[in-house]
């Protein structure tokens, strides 16, 4: 599902072979994601480069993220979005809300 790897402290979330991030997997992801997330400082970039579909409970899950993050004084970051889950951010006015990030290699020089 998901694949957590680390690059000098960050934690760097990515999904292998999954093109829908929906409410199939969206309980795991968020379960995996917050457990890095609870850790005091912690930094995550959330890799989601193959994505091309998300869906509410996508959503949510990612802004249960942020808010842990921000509960533990963490970084939460978002990269590689698809144009198509990029417009949904901001169809919903969200792409203000995350750090997005074009690319990982982008988002690991910020963090």
């Amino acid at each position: 599902m998901v694949q957590i790897t680390f690059d000098n402290g960050i934690a760097i979330a990515s999904f292998k072979n999954v093109t829908r991030f929906n409410y199939v997997i969206s309980q795991e992801v968020k379960d995996q994601l917050n457990t890095v997330m609870k850790k005091q400082g912690a930094k995550l970039i959330f890799n989601m480069q193959g994505l091309d579909f998300i869906d509410s409970s996508a959503i949510g899950t990612i802004i249960s993220v942020l808010k842990s993050a921000k509960e533990f004084q963490g970084t939460f970051c978002l990269c590689n979005l698809s144009p198509e889950v990029y417009d949904l951010l901001e169809v919903m006015q969200l792409q203000t809300v995350f750090e997005i990030y074009p690319t990982l290699e982008e988002a690991l020089s910020k963090v």
